[in-house]
């Protein structure tokens, strides 16, 4: 490196690579000229985007928050209805109890209809419980565009 730069300088010193100045300031124009067109336009195609590319993006970024939406109005349904269903098996599964417990008792045919008026309504909250997954599914099974990509 430092080799090469002393044998440009002797070659300076020379005057085998100078011009005269208004050579220098012309060629200084035009290389000027051409590196700052160069920069003003390389960019401008680089941010070139066709119109048909602009509306297929925004058609599919309306269906993807359809999409969202619908998943979560499915997730809200299936909160609801898990919600109601545990409550429910809840207080069916207490009345159960409560029906075995007054078993062998004086109120014998209480405890009895209380088991089985417990167990119809804790199976009635098991149903809720199991019938909000349909909801899961239903957020988990979005239709898409079979020409799109997974």
């Amino acid at each position: 490196m430092i080799r090469a730069y002393r044998i440009l300088k002797k070659l300076i010193h020379k005057k085998l690579f100078r011009l005269s100045k208004k050579v220098d300031l012309k060629m200084f124009k035009i290389i000027a000229a051409i590196v700052f067109v160069t920069m003003v336009s390389v960019p401008s195609f680089a941010q070139y985007t066709p119109e048909q590319n602009i509306d297929s993006l925004k058609n599919a970024i309306m269906q993807l928050d359809q999409k969202v939406n619908l998943v979560q109005y499915n997730l809200m349904k299936s909160h609801s209805k898990l919600k109601n269903g545990i409550l429910i098996a809840t207080l069916g599964y207490s009345v159960t109890i409560a029906g075995g417990l007054m078993l062998g008792g004086e109120n014998n045919d209480l405890g009895t209809a209380l088991l089985y008026t417990g167990g119809g309504i804790g199976l009635a909250g098991g149903f809720l419980i199991f019938d909000s997954f349909r909801f899961y599914k239903k957020a988990g099974n979005v239709k898409t565009n079979p020409n799109s990509s997974p």
